[in-house]
């Protein structure tokens, strides 16, 4: 039986260290170590980049949801028609 791969290793130890957003990033970065343009210390900024990303999002879902906030409205979702007095021009 063939030994697995510095890589199947690295996402293993991730997978076991309930790493999810590093997990995702970590075939990119490493092809950025293996090609040369990203040094080690580069690659392990990145990977705890992604997955502190990811927690902060969850983090904030979590937080919204909790929050029992109506629903999240954008610019894109507003009905200027229903408000003439604001005009579409002044806000883009």
């Amino acid at each position: 039986m063939k030994a697995p791969s510095r890589r199947d290793r690295i996402r293993a130890q991730l997978a076991d260290l309930k790493m999810p957003g590093a997990l995702e990033a970590v075939d990119d970065v490493l092809a950025g170590v293996d090609g040369g343009a990203v040094t080690g210390a580069e690659a392990i900024e990145e990977l705890l980049g992604a997955q502190i990303r990811l927690r902060n999002a969850r983090r904030l879902q979590a937080a919204m949801r909790s929050s029992r906030l109506p629903a999240v409205k954008t610019l894109e979702d507003f009905d200027f028609s229903f408000q003439p007095s604001i005009k579409r021009e002044q806000i883009d």
